[in-house]
């Protein structure tokens, strides 16, 4: 029961912050409505999430109404994903892992109190 409500408080304070984000995503949508026959670029509709983390997310949206892209804000969010490469197959019984599984393997050993990967 501990580790649900220790989840179930990770869970909301990952949701919450996000939580405003896409309301004013929803008013950016909203008055962006009446102008959907008038050809509102479909890149800015597809891709409005692109906009949550920036300074300004309304300056976002209206940028790619301008420009009919959502470029701007897709060059802003290109992080390379850190991995551990290997260049050779491991021997028989060696586990590998990736650096970007490893955020997950925590968050669950966080919330079940013990160590999964030694």
């Amino acid at each position: 029961a501990v580790a649900v409500c220790t989840y179930a408080q990770q869970v909301l304070d990952y949701v919450k912050p996000r939580a405003t984000a896409y309301a004013e995503l929803s008013d950016l949508l909203d008055a962006a409505l009446p102008a959907c026959q008038a050809g509102l670029p479909l890149p800015c509709i597809v891709q409005i999430e692109q906009c949550i983390g920036e300074p300004d997310m309304r300056y976002c949206f209206n940028q790619c109404l301008r420009s009919g892209t959502m470029a701007h804000a897709l060059a802003t969010k290109a992080k390379p994903c850190p991995t551990t490469p290997t260049t050779t197959p491991p021997a028989a019984g060696e586990t590998t892992t990736t650096y970007w599984w490893q955020a997950i393997v925590e968050v669950v050993e966080g919330t079940v109190g013990q160590d999964l990967d030694g």
